[in-house]
């Protein structure tokens, strides 16, 4: 049986933090930095959930969050849409592209962890303070 996937496109790095808690949650993790690699990554390698940054290469994430929900209307991927303003009309805008979950500033372990379509994904529960979530910060920027 094959593992269920999760696409991760950022613009900059991928947060090792989450990519490791997503892997624990049993789930193979594939990341991108290109909106056009996510929609064909969508079709090819049918993820179950999709977080994406709202900047992206070729397509943004907003553009890519309303090519899959008109290419798959039912039975798509969740996605989890991050990096969006922290104004009430940004997260209004980006949660009108029809994403499950919207995410002002970065991918923090910690708020993709509370997010109840990845608390739902797997068999296995990681709590948000377990060791590679809890530290594995470089500079305090929410990358590691």
């Amino acid at each position: 049986m094959r593992r269920p996937r999760a696409v991760f496109a950022a613009s900059g790095e991928i947060p090792a933090a989450v990519a490791a808690y997503l892997r624990d949650r049993g789930l193979a993790v594939v990341t991108t930095r290109d909106g056009d690699s996510v929609v064909e990554l969508t079709l090819t390698a049918e993820p179950v959930l999709l977080l994406l940054s709202a900047c992206l290469a070729r397509k943004n994430g907003s553009q890519v969050c309303r090519i899959v929900r008109q290419l798959l209307p039912s039975g798509g991927p969740s996605i989890v849409l991050f990096g969006v303003g922290a104004r009430a009309a940004d997260r209004t805008w980006a949660q009108r592209q029809g994403p499950d979950a919207v995410l002002a500033g970065g991918c923090e372990p910690e708020a993709i962890a509370a997010l109840p379509m990845i608390a739902s994904l797997g068999p296995e529960t990681v709590a948000p303070e377990s060791s590679h979530l809890a530290g594995n910060h470089d500079s305090g920027n929410g990358r590691s």
